[in-house]
């Protein structure tokens, strides 16, 4: 009776021990499980950048390294960088590939606008004319040239305003043509030529010659690319009468004519008179002289290339200066036709021959010889007249 139930106690604990060693069994697969699915659940998930020892300050090797944890692979590298002491890091711009490689920075372009032909172009006003030469771009990346062409975009300015288009009729002065090329990173580089218009061209004088009576008269006319400034001879001031100046010589001689523009450019011309009848030359036409030997006192009149020559004598003895103007009224071969010299009626006599004598028979002591004189030099004839006194005191 004892026996038996000692052997039901037995199989009652091996039993128990069973089922404590299933138990066991199946809790450590549950725990397995467990871990597992959390393993896989943690890898599903986007891995935040963390610091060993999270919530602690990162473990500080040196100066210029941080271990920071890498986002793909989760392990802890060392990223090697500056800092200022002036300023403050806020953010680490260079993640770390799974490779350890930093990426490449975004490179821009390095762009160049270069001008075709010269900087610097000085044209003479209406004289040569501008033609556009343009400029150029070159865009380059790493040195290497990726892109470039023609610049299209022109800008002319004179004294900072913007103008339309450069000429050959610009006025004189400085402009500026600007080229301006926007880069595909939206930089815009400016390229600038300066176009200077002068006027450095002195005037062109030009003249036309007459010769009226015993006078010179010259019609001068100045041209210039600009403006006039002044005309003057020899210092004498001219005034224009429809874009002409007249200057008159009464005698030989050089003359110099001097013209200027608004910008001091600067022509003469010189002006040669040696067409006109000299004072020596008019006295010589003709010689009045004494008659010797003979009971009456009388003058030999003698023309020496004198023409036209007459002479009037006076009803009184005086001796009043006449002149040539007063000669001129009578007709030449008139003889006897009275004119009047200050205020007394005279007798006008003319020479016919190379020479004549006037006597003093009537006791007129003053006679008055007007002639006139001729001379042809070229294409000019010059003419000129005058009187001379004789006595017979």
């Amino acid at each position: 009776m004892n026996n038996k139930g000692n052997n039901s106690s037995s199989f009652d604990w091996k039993k128990i021990v069973g089922i404590v060693a299933a138990v066991l069994v199946v809790a450590a697969l549950i725990v397995s499980l467990v871990s597992c699915q959390k393993k896989k659940s943690n890898s599903d998930k986007p891995k935040e950048r963390r610091v060993e020892d999270k919530g602690k300050k990162p473990k500080k090797k040196d100066d210029k390294k941080l271990d920071v944890v890498d986002n793909n692979s989760g392990f802890v590298v060392n990223s090697n960088f500056t800092v200022n002491k002036s300023s403050k890091v806020s953010n680490l711009s260079n993640k770390t590939s799974g490779s350890g490689k930093t990426p490449e920075k975004v490179v821009k372009y390095d762009t160049e606008v270069t001008l075709n032909g010269d900087s610097e172009i000085a044209l003479e006003y209406k004289e040569e004319s501008y033609n556009e030469e343009g400029a150029k771009y070159t865009n380059k990346k790493n040195n290497i040239i990726v892109s470039n062409g023609d610049v299209s975009d022109i800008k002319i300015y004179n004294d900072g305003q913007e103008v339309d288009s450069l000429t050959i009729d610009s006025p004189v002065g400085q402009y500026s043509v600007v080229y301006s090329y926007t880069n595909p990173d939206g930089e815009t580089l400016t390229a600038t030529r300066t176009v200077t218009i002068q006027d450095t061209t002195a005037p062109t004088i030009a003249y036309t010659k007459a010769v009226e009576g015993n006078s010179a008269v010259y019609t001068i006319t100045v041209t210039d690319n600009s403006e006039i400034g002044s005309v003057d001879v020899d210092g004498t001031a001219l005034t224009a009468t429809n874009n002409q100046y007249k200057f008159t010589a009464t005698a030989n001689g050089s003359y110099t004519v001097t013209a200027k523009d608004i910008y001091e450019n600067t022509s003469t011309e010189t002006l040669t008179v040696s067409e006109l009848i000299t004072d020596d030359e008019l006295d010589g036409a003709l010689t009045v002289g004494n008659v010797t030997g003979s009971s009456t006192k009388r003058r030999t009149i003698t023309r020496n290339g004198a023409d036209n020559v007459r002479y009037a004598y006076t009803y009184s003895d005086h001796s009043d200066e006449v002149t040539t103007s007063t000669f001129k009224n009578p007709e030449t071969g008139q003889y006897n036709n009275p004119v009047t010299i200050d205020g007394d009626p005279r007798t006008v006599t003319t020479v016919n021959g190379n020479s004549t004598q006037i006597s003093n028979s009537q006791g007129r002591n003053h006679y008055y010889v007007y002639y006139e004189v001729s001379k042809t030099t070229g294409d000019y004839t010059a003419t000129a007249s005058t009187v001379k006194h004789v006595t017979f005191n």
